[in-house]
């Protein structure tokens, strides 16, 4: 499975046929999960 980790100042993230799932701890890092 490709994990792509990317960082956003905030929100909710969703791209293409994408799903960021936002992770607990230091700042908000958002990981992209294909499938």
């Amino acid at each position: 499975m490709l994990i792509e980790a990317v960082y956003y100042s905030s929100g909710h993230i969703i791209l293409g046929d994408y799903r960021y799932k936002k992770l607990t701890g230091i700042g908000s890092c958002f990981f992209k999960v294909d499938g």
